[in-house]
């Protein structure tokens, strides 16, 4: 839980919980509530990092996160 009234944004690091806060609900939207276990959280966390930060062919990058996830 954020108190909004002691820092909204970090003086040192300057994030705002806005980002975080935005990005969870997007993550929860696509998450079936049945499905929102530890176990069972981490493709949901992959599907939506490759959809939100990569642009161009969604099978080469998934290829490109397995490379770099399974084998480094």
């Amino acid at each position: 839980m954020v108190n909004h009234k002691n820092h909204f944004v970090d003086p040192f690091t300057r994030v705002h919980t806005n980002t975080i806060e935005g990005n969870w609900s997007s993550i929860k939207v696509s998450v079936p509530k049945r499905k929102r276990t530890l176990q069972d959280i981490e493709i949901y966390l992959v599907k939506y990092m490759i959809e939100r930060n990569e642009s161009g062919s969604v099978f080469k990058n998934i290829i490109k996160f397995l490379l770099i996830y399974l084998f480094i």
